[in-house]
């Protein structure tokens, strides 16, 4: 069954030649069980074809095939990532997931959601776990609370293991370092601290942020970081603002930091929320309407972790209400949000 062509030939009469011309130029689709995949040339043509068509391809597929089928445009790009995530997805062998350095197994990089928010930081995260201390040296990432920042790090860890599964890896953040420093400290250890991290290929420090106004922490850090770099391994860190922006941390280090690359991530755009908004909902058994997703997307625009708190919270409230999700439950469910929105607006 050419479903595409049905559905073109049902919106033909009420569309003009130009647009008519723009939907004979989808050439691939594909129908699964549940869904239906539309394979639009790239992200401008993708964003149009949702905007203006999706309920009616939604209405005709439905009509055709009898089912209630999930409609999803997919752009060129988007199937490029996939492919890339997928061939590194086969690389990572499973069995090394998990090794004693803190990494989450679920943060690997075919976990993560790619878009025009943090497409910069993944690239330069992939160059980094393949060419170790070689470009990118310090990779400094940086942007607000709740955006992928951690996902990314340990990814790269994840991915570098994969690639050799005998590197020497650690995984913290500025506190635990700082923590841990005082414990040494405490039993008059501090050669064995420094030791600790001489012969490591990977040095991955979260939130350097809380570096700030630690005087002692910091010239440890410091000595660390020279005695990595001078033998090219690789450091990786993380913080919510740019090295420049971070006051109370001695200009050597910031030298140090600002020496490699530095890449921002940024909150995430609506098809980028749309991705993640659906892969939470699968990975959660959640039936999301499209209109009900486009909702989220659009009223939860703070991060990533708003996200899944706001799906968790409308997911809790289905299974207690015994009642299936819709358009008009979620804004009840999502009204504080809204309603923050609005006063933010405001103000």
């Amino acid at each position: 069954m050419d479903i595409w062509s049905s559905i073109v030939s049902y919106i033909e009469p009420k569309v003009d030649k130009n647009t008519l011309k723009l939907l004979k130029g989808i050439k691939e689709t594909k129908l699964s069980e549940n869904k239906f995949q539309i394979y639009a040339p790239d992200i401008v043509y993708k964003d149009w074809l949702e905007s203006n068509f999706l309920k009616v391809i939604q209405k005709v597929a439905k009509n055709l095939t009898g089912k209630d089928l999930a409609v999803e445009v997919i752009s060129q790009e988007e199937v490029d990532l996939r492919n890339e995530k997928s061939q590194i997805e086969k690389e990572l062998p499973q069995d090394k997931l998990i090794r004693n350095i803190n990494l989450n197994p679920k943060y690997t990089f075919s976990n993560l959601i790619i878009g025009n928010c943090n497409k910069i930081a993944y690239k330069a995260a992939i160059a980094v776990a393949e060419n170790p201390g070689k470009i990118y040296n310090p990779l400094f990432i940086y942007g607000g609370i709740g955006l992928g920042k951690t996902h990314i790090l340990h990814a790269t860890a994840h991915y570098m293991l994969s690639k050799n599964p005998r590197a020497n890896i650690i995984y913290t953040t500025a506190d635990a370092f700082m923590s841990e420093l005082i414990a040494y400290m405490q039993k008059g250890s501090i050669l064995d601290f420094r030791r600790r991290y001489k012969n490591i290929d990977l040095l991955l420090i979260d939130d350097v942020q809380f570096l700030v106004g630690k005087e002692r922490t910091q010239v440890e850090f410091y000595y660390i970081f020279n005695a990595l770099h001078l033998i090219g391994k690789q450091v990786i860190l993380s913080s919510d603002t740019p090295p420049s922006k971070l006051k109370g941390i001695q200009e050597r280090l910031l030298s140090r930091f600002s020496s490699g690359l530095i890449v921002e991530v940024k909150p995430p755009d609506i098809d980028t929320k749309l991705s993640i908004i659906r892969k939470k909902a699968s990975e959660m058994k959640m039936n999301l309407p499209h209109d009900v997703m486009l909702f989220i997307a659009k009223t939860v625009n703070t991060n990533i972790r708003e996200l899944e708190g706001s799906l968790m919270k409308l997911k809790a409230y289905s299974e207690i209400m015994e009642r299936q999700i819709t358009l008009e439950m979620t804004r009840e469910v999502l009204k504080d949000i809204c309603e923050i929105k609005k006063l933010n607006h405001y103000q």
